[in-house]
């Protein structure tokens, strides 16, 4: 498949960002606050081109374009307990480890979207893992520098703080997204600055 261009929605490019950060917030079920939850303003851009890497996945590799594609059937497709969500993170975390050849790996965060948005008001409960979110808009980056770090800290034990924040090992903090249903939309698209066009298309599915 050629190329395509595509309007796709960014953060907006406001004089108030040179003085404060965007932020959302994301209360949990039943907590409100009185001030606004989030400041995002949002802008779309047209005519951004989208490359199909369908027939070129061998070409990419994480160390070379900082993403790659594995073919791997999850022996954990449905996802309606907290047992089968906690086995499907645990079959990924050895997927992983094997792949990687990692020493550790934390699978700290879970996100189960579907194609499906929901109404404005409508009760998110971030703490039961078999909730379901409708599909990512607006195109973002999950980590900073300084955000990824304190990610880290939060997640190891002082044990592990003084083994692996020594200096002597490489720390990676990854999405690992796994296309559960065929989609003919919302596919998946991400960066990489090795490619002259910014944004790859995969048709996903999930």
């Amino acid at each position: 498949m050629p190329d395509i261009e595509a309007t796709l929605c960014f953060l907006a490019s406001l004089p108030k960002y040179q003085t404060e950060k965007p932020f959302r917030l994301i209360p949990g079920a039943g907590k409100y606050f009185k001030h606004d939850i989030s400041n995002v303003v949002a802008a779309t851009r047209d005519r951004i081109r989208i490359t199909d890497i369908r027939n070129r996945v061998a070409e990419f590799n994480l160390d070379r374009n900082g993403f790659e594609v594995l073919s791997h059937k999850s022996a954990h497709p449905t996802l309606d307990s907290e047992k089968q969500v906690n086995a499907y993170k645990a079959e990924t975390v050895e997927l992983l480890m094997s792949h990687l050849n990692a020493e550790k790996v934390i699978c700290f965060d879970f996100r189960h979207r579907i194609h499906q948005e929901f109404e404005k008001g409508t009760v998110v409960d971030y703490n039961d893992p078999t909730t379901r979110e409708g599909p990512a808009i607006m195109a973002h980056s999950d980590h900073t520098f300084e955000s990824g770090l304190v990610v880290v800290n939060a997640h190891l034990s002082d044990d592990e703080k003084e083994r692996y924040l020594s200096g002597d090992w490489r720390i990676r903090l990854m999405n690992t997204w796994r296309p559960l249903l065929v989609s003919k939309i919302n596919h998946l698209q991400f960066v990489t600055p090795v490619l002259p066009h910014p944004v790859i298309w995969l048709h996903v599915i999930g």
